[in-house]
């Protein structure tokens, strides 16, 4: 049987493993906040305005428009 780690060991264990579940989580925002950018640049792409996608999405429009001009700037047509 292993022995207990101690407390300053077992801190350190702690922290690396919640430090993955941070880069973890983090990748996983960076990767929504791109799948939504595309979605509303193809939304208005197929037509809505930016003030009916901020109505739809219960925002105000400059983030929409924010969204979209980031969108752009990432994957230009």
């Amino acid at each position: 049987m292993r022995a207990p780690l101690d407390p300053a060991a077992q801190a350190l264990t702690n922290a690396v493993k919640a430090t993955a579940e941070v880069h973890h989580a983090r990748e996983q925002m960076l990767n929504a906040a791109n799948r939504r950018q595309q979605a509303l640049l193809a939304a208005h792409h197929a037509g809505l305005s930016i003030r009916q996608i901020a109505a739809q999405l219960g925002c105000s429009p400059a983030v929409v428009q924010h969204a979209i001009q980031t969108a752009r700037s990432i994957h230009p047509p």
